[in-house]
């Protein structure tokens, strides 16, 4: 399907793979560049300084390489809870956009942590 992990998978070898084709091209081109950084400039004449810039710029571009992944963890004490509710209801109405009947009127509730809530109607 379209959000497939087959999919994900494949486009992040694709990705992986470009990442290193356009290192590679960088290494290319830095070799070049080292050859003309280490000549001396002729008689009166400098070096151009965005050229030299695009040097610097190279080499760190040839040395990233593909990007590692990155990884998300997850602890308990960053999920830990402050405080001791989740969801606080105050008069709180809820009605069928198709038909003027009302599902609730004033619904107030504090949801605790821990609590768990279940919605029953007539198709179960």
């Amino acid at each position: 399907g379209p959000g497939s992990y087959s999919l994900m998978c494949s486009a992040r070898e694709e990705r992986q793979a470009a990442q290193a084709h356009l290192a590679g091209i960088a290494k290319t081109k830095l070799r070049k560049e080292a050859v003309w950084m280490s000549k001396q400039p002729k008689a009166r004449e400098s070096k151009s300084r965005s050229r030299i810039e695009r040097f610097y710029g190279l080499q760190t571009q040839a040395a990233s390489g593909p990007q590692a992944e990155q990884k998300a963890e997850f602890s308990a004490a960053a999920m830990a809870r402050l405080g001791t509710k989740v969801l606080e209801l105050k008069s709180v109405a809820a009605q069928v956009q198709a038909s003027d009947s009302s599902l609730f009127q004033g619904l107030s509730y504090t949801f605790s942590p821990g609590e768990r809530v279940g919605i029953v109607g007539a198709n179960g």
